[in-house]
C-alpha cells in the first residue's frame, strides 16, 4: 500500500469541485466503487450539495494564497481487494495523522485499473476555525501509518523510503502515465553520466553534451542541462550527484560556458519507452494522427474565428443603423437618449451571445480533436479491437500476474478472442462484466471478482469465456468456495472442460453423472404396445 499526496504545480489551477468530481464520476461498479462523505452536513447522496458545502467553507478563508485543496491518494498491490470497512478505516487513520481528521472530505474507491485505489479530496479549511491546515512531511507521517497498517490487515508490504529526488519521481510518473521516455530516463540509462562524471575540464563537458544534443549551463544557484531539440531541463544534479555545480566546480574550476559548437550525433526526442515489442510502426501510426488532429484543430479554430469576427462585424453594422435611424428620427433628446441606451443593451446583449457561444464550439471542437497522450492512443486502439496495440500495452515493464479466483487453460491461447470490453488498463488488462461481477484478463489468465463466489450463473459465464479463450482445459485457482462453485457450474451447464486438478475433475464426473441420472428419472416414460 503506497499514500501519495498529488499536489498541483500551481495553485491557481486547484478546484475541489473538479477533484470531486472526478474521483465520483464513472459507473458503479465498472469505474467507482464506495463512495464517501466525511464531516460534511449536507446529504451525502446530494454530490452537488456536499461540494457547494465546502466551497461555502473555503470561500470563508480569503487570506491563504496557497492551495485549500489536498488530493490523497492510496493504491494497493495488484490482487488486493481492501473491503469497504477497512478503506474507511484506513482512509480516518492517514487524514488524521497529518492533522485532517476533522476536515471535511470526499473519498471514493477507484476499480477501474489493475490496482485498486483510493481517491481522497481534503477541504484543507477547517470547517470551524477556518484556518488552512498545511500538512508538515506529510510523506513521512503516512510512511508510518502505512507500515502499521499493511502489518494490521495483513497487506502486502510496500517500500516507503524515498529513495529518488522529487524530479525523480515527477519523471518516473510521466513515463508511467505516458509511456514514452523522458529526458531523465534517457540520460540515465546510456553511458553519458559516467561520460560526464570522467571529464577532465569543461571543454570536454561540453563537448559531450553538444554530442548528445544537450547544452549545459548555470541557472539559479546550479546548473542545468537543456536539450536542444525539445528544449526540456533537467537538473545536473540529478543525473547524478557528481555533476552538481558545486561538485563540478570543485573538481573543474569556475564554470565556463561553450566556446565551439558541434552538430549532434544524438539527441532526445520523446520515445515509447522499450519493451519486449517493437513498436516502431504503431508510433508512426500516432504521430500521424496527432499531426491530423493538430492540423485539424487549427482549421476548426480558423474557421470559429472567421465566423465569429464575421457575426461581430454584422452586429455592429446593425447597430450603426439602428443608432443612425434614432439620430434621424424626430423626436425629443430624451427619447433619444432612452433609445439610445436601449440600442447599446440590446448590441451587448447580442455580443455576449456571440461570445458564449464561440467559447462552446470552440471547447467542443477542442474535445473533438484532443490529441492523446502514447499510452491512451494504445489503450483507445485497443478498445476498438487492435490486436497489435493490445500487445504493445502488455508488453509494458511491471506487470503483475493477477491473483486470486483465476481461470487459465494447460493448451494455446486464442488471440482471436476479445469479450464484451468495458475498459482496458495501461497494462493492458482487459476488464468486462458479468453481471455485478467483474473478469479481467491479462492475456495469460483470467481473473473473476469476489461477487461471483456466490453466484453459479457469474461462474458459468466466467467458465465459458475461459473455454472460448483457452480450451477445454482448464485450471482454477482461488478460494475453495470459488472452486467448487466452477465446478458444479460446469457439471449443471454440462460444459465441454477438464479440469488440471485430479480432485475437481473427479468432482465433476460424479456431479455430472448424479445430472445425468437426474435427467433419466424425471423424463417421461413413453407408452408401451
Amino acid at each position: 500500500m503506497i499514500a501519495r499526496h498529488l499536489e498541483m504545480q500551481d495553485a491557481r489551477k486547484s478546484r475541489f469541485a473538479r477533484l470531486a468530481q472526478y474521483i465520483t464520476s464513472g459507473v458503479a461498479g465498472e469505474r467507482v466503487g464506495a463512495v464517501r462523505v466525511t464531516n460534511c452536513l449536507s446529504d451525502p447522496n446530494c454530490m452537488k450539495a456536499v461540494v457547494a458545502e465546502v466551497l461555502a467553507t473555503q470561500d470563508c478563508n480569503r487570506r491563504t494564497t496557497k492551495d485549500k485543496t489536498f488530493h490523497l491518494l492510496v493504491s494497493f498491490r495488484t490482487g488486493e481487494k481492501p473491503s469497504d470497512d477497512v478503506l474507511a478505516d484506513i482512509e480516518a487513520r492517514l487524514c488524521a495523522c497529518i492533522g485532517l481528521g476533522e476536515h471535511q472530505r470526499i473519498s471514493a474507491v477507484h476499480v477501474d485499473t489493475d490496482n485498486v485505489h483510493l481517491h481522497v479530496a481534503i477541504n484543507k479549511i477547517h470547517p470551524e476555525r477556518l484556518t488552512i491546515c498545511e500538512p508538515y512531511r506529510a510523506y513521512n507521517k503516512m510512511a508510518r501509518v502505512c507500515e502499521a497498517l499493511e502489518a494490521e490487515y495483513g497487506l502486502q508490504a510496500d517500500n516507503h523510503e524515498a529513495r529518488k529526488c522529487p524530479s525523480e519521481n515527477r519523471a518516473d510518473d510521466m513515463e508511467h502515465h505516458s509511456g514514452l521516455e523522458s529526458l531523465i530516463g534517457w540520460i540515465k540509462r546510456s553511458d553519458l553520466p559516467a561520460k560526464l562524471e570522467a571529464a577532465e575540464n569543461w571543454e570536454q563537458l561540453h563537448a559531450l553534451c553538444q554530442q548528445n544534443g544537450l547544452t549545459a549551463r548555470l541557472q539559479g544557484n546550479g546548473m542545468i542541462f537543456e536539450s536542444s531539440s525539445s528544449g526540456i531541463t533537467v537538473k545536473a544534479s540529478t543525473i547524478s550527484r557528481k555533476l552538481s555545480k558545486a561538485k563540478l566546480e570543485a573538481r573543474l574550476g569556475a564554470f565556463v560556458p561553450a566556446v565551439r559548437q558541434q552538430a549532434p550525433t544524438r539527441q532526445y526526442q520523446p520515445r515509447p519507452l522499450k519493451t519486449r515489442v517493437d513498436t516502431s510502426a504503431l508510433y508512426a501510426r500516432y504521430q500521424t494522427e496527432r499531426h491530423a488532429r493538430a492540423t485539424t484543430r487549427a482549421q476548426l479554430m480558423d474557421a470559429l474565428r472567421r465566423e465569429r469576427k464575421q457575426r461581430v462585424d454584422d452586429l455592429m453594422q446593425r447597430n450603426r443603423e439602428r443608432r443612425n435611424r434614432i439620430k434621424r428620427s424626430p423626436g425629443v433628446p430624451l427619447t433619444k437618449r432612452l433609445l439610445y441606451g436601449q440600442a447599446y443593451q440590446d448590441m451587448r446583449a447580442e455580443l455576449d451571445r456571440i461570445h458564449a457561444e464561440h467559447r462552446r464550439l470552440r471547447q467542443a471542437a477542442y474535445e473533438r480533436t484532443q490529441r492523446p497522450i502514447w499510452a491512451d492512443w494504445l489503450k483507445l486502439q485497443a478498445l476498438q479491437g487492435d490486436e497489435e496495440a493490445l500487445a504493445a500495452l502488455r508488453a509494458r515493464e511491471g506487470r503483475t500476474p493477477l491473483t486470486g479466483d483465476t481461470l487459465t487453460g494447460n493448451g494455446m491461447v486464442n488471440p482471436g478472442w476479445v469479450p464484451q470490453v468495458a475498459n482496458i488498463t495501461k497494462k493492458g488488462t482487459i476488464l468486462f462484466r458479468i453481471g455485478a461481477a467483474a473478469v479481467r484478463d491479462d492475456g495469460a489468465r483470467l481473473q473473476v471478482s469476489d461477487q461471483a463466489e456466490d453466484n453459479r450463473e457469474v461462474c458459468a459465464t466466467a467458465l465459458r469465456l475461459a473455454i472460448a479463450r483457452y480450451g477445454n482445459r482448464i485450471t482454477v485457482g482461488g478460494t475453495a468456495r470459488f472452486r467448487e462453485q466452477i465446478v458444479r457450474a460446469a457439471a449443471e451447464n454440462r460444459l465441454d472442460v477438464r479440469f488440471g486438478d485430479e480432485a475437481m475433475e473427479r468432482l465433476r464426473r460424479q456431479l455430472l453423472a448424479e445430472q445425468i441420472l437426474r435427467d433419466k428419472q424425471q423424463r417421461p416414460r413413453g407408452r408401451g404396445r
